[in-house]
């Protein structure tokens, strides 16, 4: 994915989801008219609700993790995309260390 506009403009890291991706325990939060679905899935469950949040993406069947590349990100990280336009372009958060969380705006590449 890349950032199509953000307070920092920087590049969103995309990957194939190597023992994680929605398999774990994910959650598909938009789809558009062009079938790319976004959402977030998670790697840990832990009682004390410290878990780990990664944006997910999916076009074409093919799902891939989409966090943004934050100096200083959370622990565990949070990263969702929420929603996602005809357009392509996803819209979601992430929090960094300080634990402040800042909106994103993220297109799909295809």
């Amino acid at each position: 994915m890349r950032i199509a506009g953000c307070g920092r403009h920087r590049c969103v890291r995309g990957s194939r989801g190597r023992g994680g991706g929605p398999g774990r325990r994910g959650q598909v939060t938009g789809l558009n008219n062009e079938g790319v679905t976004v959402g977030f899935w998670s790697g840990m469950n832990n009682a004390n609700m410290m878990n780990d949040n990664h944006g997910l993406f999916a076009v074409n069947g093919h799902f891939r993790t989409a966090d943004f590349p934050a100096a200083s990100p959370a622990a565990p990280p949070v990263d969702q995309l929420l929603g996602v336009n005809d357009r392509d372009v996803a819209v979601g958060f992430y929090t960094d260390a300080n634990g402040n969380t800042d909106g994103l705006l993220a297109t799909p590449q295809r």
